[in-house]
């Protein structure tokens, strides 16, 4: 019965190293990372006031592929408090921030699109990227820049 054991238990952490090699060993670094700074501007491309700012409730981000194909619809840039930063109402900044996004995706581009509404769900601002193609992140350095100026 001891040989039994020892043997089971023998097998099980043989078994468990090997699995845990061939689950590092296919795990790659397969994914770009995105930083997505978003900015609220008037049409004329000036400043808002605080009173046009104080009018957004809320803002949503879409993101679309190379096809056109919706990626990620209407994702709420929501408010973080401590931060000042995001879409909410009376708090929304000029510079509303910089949010971060991951995509499996090994090729290709994003295309990020932010939206404003007010409390009624009129749309006030709208802003699209150019096309940021995908590009596999490794260090730091990978990091895709995507600005959006919504006026």
């Amino acid at each position: 019965m001891r040989l039994s054991t020892r043997f089971s238990r023998t097998l099980l952490a043989v078994g468990m190293l090997a699995g845990a090699a061939l689950g590092l060993g296919g795990c790659s670094q397969d994914y770009a990372l995105y930083k997505v700074d978003v900015q609220l501007q008037a049409a004329n491309g000036g400043a808002l006031t605080r009173a046009q700012l104080d009018t957004v409730a809320f803002c949503q981000m879409t993101i679309t592929d190379e096809r056109g194909e919706t990626v990620l619809q209407n994702y709420p840039l929501q408010a973080l408090p401590a931060s000042g930063r995001g879409c909410a109402s009376g708090q929304t900044q000029s510079d509303v921030g910089n949010f971060s996004y991951s995509t499996s995706r090994t090729s290709g581009s994003l295309t990020f699109k932010v939206t404003s509404y007010d409390d009624a769900n009129n749309q006030l601002e709208t802003g699209t990227s150019p096309a940021a193609a995908v590009k596999p992140f490794h260090v730091a350095a990978d990091e895709i820049s995507v600005t959006v100026i919504a006026k």
